[in-house]
């Protein structure tokens, strides 16, 4: 009786989930035996299931589930269509034909950057005179800052 009543409480703080280690194995000792107190063979199973499942043997094997590699096929796909798709635009894109130039056209370039060549010294003159006027522009702030004051 006095068994009967330690287990009791064992299986009050079990629910509870209050129970160490050694209290739980007592609880799966205790259930492992033939002679179990009729109000608690309600609880048997949840000690023995255990024991039960490490008997249990599964004889057939495991069905395998079948990978569907469609994804891999549509990959490989786009990455050739896309491939053949580049290297067919590089090859057959029309190329700009190079245009031939006539002699008369490349006399008629040199007279022009001839002529404008000749120019140049003009307007590098033009821009000297502009670059005085900078020269000049700081004295000339000074007399006026000088007559304000």
């Amino acid at each position: 009786m006095e068994l009967e009543n330690r287990i009791e409480e064992l299986i009050d703080k079990y629910l509870e989930a209050e129970t160490s280690r050694e209290e739980e194995s007592v609880l799966k000792a205790y259930f492992k035996q033939e002679s179990v107190a009729p109000h608690l063979i309600k609880y048997k199973p949840i000690f023995s299931w255990q024991e039960a499942a490490r008997q249990e043997e599964y004889i057939e094997p495991l069905p395998q589930p079948k990978v569907e590699k469609k994804w891999y096929y549509r990959q490989i796909a786009a990455v050739l269509i896309i491939g053949f798709t580049a290297l067919g635009g590089f090859f057959f894109w029309p190329q700009p034909q190079k245009e031939k130039v006539s002699y008369a056209n490349q006399k008629l370039a040199y007279e022009n950057s001839k002529d404008l060549l000749a120019l140049l010294p003009e307007a590098l003159k033009a821009s000297r005179m502009k670059l005085n006027y900078i020269k000049v522009l700081p004295t000339t702030t000074e007399k006026i800052i000088k007559i304000k004051n």
